[in-house]
């Protein structure tokens, strides 16, 4: 007689689908890697024993081989986790946790002796950077604090808090006097951005230290945009 357990291993199992993935859309096949998560030596979706020489259960081994096939849109996924709240972000990161064969527990990635986070989750840690939810690191040795998160340098509504934040991990960064020198010489024109530790307005002109709150004030009354090429938008009320 099955006991309430294997009635239970059996439901899960005849509930996945028996469709070929191939004809599966790609939330399909994210939504199975999901549902099929390593947890204390079983998938919590199908009941499947998992070991050191199969860390994914085979719903999961194959949809995420079959996602590899795909061109998926990079972009979009980095989109979807901007829309998740700091708390979903948390939750995401916190699956995606090396396992002892040496994968991530939730996409499977293969750790090496130089990478031992998996690109999901430095996704995740780059969106919550951005919104300051967590410290700033540096990405690569030798690289700026800065590199693939630009975000978190731009200057967007009147976030003060986070302004000083991308300030501080300027100060910090092993490539600060080479955008020092390379704004000394006219390199680059920033605008509605954080560079070397400074903040920079509509216009391309540095907000001392002193007036950034002031600055944050003012950027609700009088909204500005700025040209590449140097052309100033007035904004409104503003004399000819």
């Amino acid at each position: 007689m099955n006991t309430l357990v294997d009635a239970l291993s059996v439901r899960k199992f005849s509930s996945v689908p028996s469709s070929p993935l191939g004809t599966r859309s790609t939330l399909q096949l994210f939504r199975v890697t999901t549902q099929h998560v390593p947890n204390s030596g079983r998938c919590i979706e199908c009941d499947f024993a998992l070991s050191g020489t199969t860390p994914l259960c085979p719903q999961a081994a194959d949809a995420l081989r079959e996602l590899a096939t795909r061109n998926i849109d990079r972009p979009s996924s980095a989109r979807n986790l901007f829309r998740l709240t700091d708390i979903g972000l948390l939750q995401r990161a916190a699956s995606h946790r090396p396992t002892n064969s040496g994968r991530c527990a939730r996409c499977g990635f293969s750790y090496t002796a130089d990478v031992r986070d998996c690109p999901q989750l430095r996704l995740i840690r780059r969106v919550l950077e951005s919104r300051g939810t967590i410290p700033l690191t540096q990405s690569e040795p030798g690289a700026a604090i800065c590199a693939g998160r630009p975000q978190a340098w731009e200057i967007k509504g009147q976030n003060l808090s986070a302004w000083k934040r991308a300030m501080a991990s300027c100060s910090e960064c092993p490539l600060l006097k080479q955008c020092r020198e390379s704004l000394r010489q006219g390199q680059v024109l920033p605008a509605d951005q954080i560079m070397a530790g400074t903040v920079y307005d509509y216009y391309g002109k540095p907000v001392a230290d002193h007036r950034l709150r002031a600055y944050a004030v003012d950027r609700g009354r009088k909204p500005r945009t700025f040209h590449a090429s140097g052309t100033n938008l007035r904004g409104e009320g503003d004399v000819a």
